[in-house]
């Protein structure tokens, strides 16, 4: 099954994920690893090449500070933000599907390997977090049977993956330590019923922080396999898109990650040619999946 990962955003068609991703993606295919210093450069080079795709304030400064000090380290920029604290947005679970099919058939090295580039933009642990819960969804996705979705299975295993990370195990006393264990569990209530957007989004959240919008798109996912009033469409894939930007926030983000979800799950066919017409670089992004399949069946 080859994994594509599409941004499906009508008002940010040239979104700066997208451009991560496929950097991502190339250094995976050139060093065969998670080079972090090579996906440095290759993300500041897309950065100061192509700036006007939408990237935030926090990311084009640790950008530019990366160029500045000449990659001598990674993670130094993203620390010194907010006072120390880090970044918890979305910003590496959203590009962090290209590692986890690089990883799909090694969960602990699929976990540094994550990690690792995560902490390039995002230091604070709950966003790190973020990264490895949408991962986490992204190896069950890849190595399940595309024919049976099994929600309980996929909670299952990303809560249990989640229990061993959300714990405090250097005694800093982090507030929310299990806070995405806790996101799963509001995540299952909603499952059990046919909640309305408003409840969604109440309820789970659509912002631009990692925790209120990584479990989201995992709730467009798994709640797009049925039918959904008001989504005339047989296409789970396309569904789960359409889903993710009916419930508004941070659109682009939030239903990039849900379709990287569904691609995995359903395969390249479920996507239309169609809606591959409105993607960026198709054939790009295509060459690159197909790339990192190969270098995954290699280094089995």
């Amino acid at each position: 099954m080859v994994l594509l990962r599409f941004i499906i955003a009508p008002f940010k068609p040239h979104s700066c994920h997208t451009a991560f991703s496929n950097c991502s993606a190339a250094s995976l295919v050139e060093n065969k690893k998670v080079d972090v210093v090579d996906q440095c450069k290759r993300f500041t080079q897309e950065f100061f090449n192509n700036p006007h795709r939408g990237y935030g304030s926090n990311v084009s400064k640790i950008l530019v500070r990366l160029r500045g000090t000449k990659f001598l380290d990674p993670y130094a920029p993203a620390k010194e933000q907010y006072m120390g604290m880090g970044s918890y947005g979305n910003s590496a679970a959203a590009i962090i599907a290209p590692v986890a099919l690089f990883y799909s058939q090694n969960l602990d090295e699929m976990i540094c390997g994550v990690s690792s580039i995560a902490k390039i933009t995002q230091s604070h642990q709950l966003g790190i977090n973020g990264a490895l819960f949408q991962s986490f969804a992204l190896y069950h996705a890849i190595n399940s049977d595309n024919n049976k979705l099994i929600r309980d299975g996929f909670l299952d295993f990303i809560a249990a993956q989640m229990k061993n990370i959300e714990q405090d195990d250097e005694g800093l006393n982090l507030k929310n330590i299990d806070k995405y264990q806790k996101q799963l569990s509001l995540l299952r209530k909603l499952l059990a019923k046919d909640p309305t957007v408003d409840e969604v989004v109440n309820t789970l959240g659509h912002a631009k922080v990692a925790h209120y919008s990584v479990p989201t798109a995992l709730y467009c996912f798994l709640r797009s396999a049925e039918p959904i009033d008001g989504i005339d469409t047989s296409n789970s894939f396309r569904r789960t898109v359409q889903y993710a930007v009916s419930l508004g926030g941070d659109t682009d983000t939030i239903a990039s990650m849900a379709g990287a979800l569904a691609g995995s799950f359903y395969g390249y066919g479920s996507i239309s040619e169609n809606m591959q017409k409105h993607c960026e670089n198709v054939e790009t992004v295509t060459n690159l999946a197909n790339e990192l399949v190969g270098t995954l069946i290699i280094n089995r």
